[in-house]
């Protein structure tokens, strides 16, 4: 660690102890509070707002498929080291995991 890395953290501890807890506001913060309208913490979605995401993902998952050159992937792909194949392995396991993370944690909203 740095000198002025310990004088910092020195300095940012003084300030930290030395800090009030609470800025006094006769009120003010309790009186606002108290006049907003109450909210729900989370907003239910709507299915039909998951469609236009839905195709919007097929076609450009279509277009990427049309120009890509699938071929020289493949042929690649065959020729590649356990290794590389294994790193490919993992990342689609992550994203098929991740996806389904997220379809599971929407549906317990």
């Amino acid at each position: 660690m740095h000198k002025h890395d310990e004088d910092f953290d020195r300095w940012l501890s003084q300030q930290l102890g030395e800090a009030e807890s609470y800025l006094d506001d006769d009120g003010f913060t309790a009186s606002l509070m108290a006049k907003l309208p109450e909210q729900p913490l989370l907003q239910p979605t709507k299915t039909s707002s998951r469609w236009p995401v839905a195709i919007a993902a097929l076609l450009s998952t279509a277009l990427v498929l049309w120009l890509f050159p699938v071929a020289y992937v493949v042929e690649t792909l065959l020729f590649a080291n356990v290794s590389i194949l294994t790193l490919i392995g993992i990342g689609v396991v992550a994203a098929i995991t991740a996806s389904a993370a997220a379809l599971f944690m929407d549906q317990r909203v």
